[in-house]
């Protein structure tokens, strides 16, 4: 019997990364990207940024969260 996994998070990136290797599990490989979702990553070595923006009602749906701009900063 398959368990599934409860995860609790309230990061844009996080909810995108999970989102997305659900969809690697049931999607042909390549097809991983969720519509209605753009992620920028940037930054340098030690300090890592990034933004992902929502701008459709099924990348919404997706990831659970409202239709928006969301930046996470990863600082050591």
């Amino acid at each position: 019997m398959e368990q599934k996994r409860t995860v609790v998070t309230d990061l844009a990136i996080e909810l995108f990364e999970l989102a997305r290797e659900e969809m690697a599990r049931q999607e042909p490989p390549g097809k991983e990207e969720i519509p209605g979702v753009e992620v920028v990553n940037e930054g340098t070595e030690e300090i890592k940024i990034s933004r992902v923006k929502i701008n459709s009602v099924q990348g919404q749906n997706a990831l659970g969260k409202p239709m928006g701009n969301y930046i996470t900063m990863e600082v050591p």
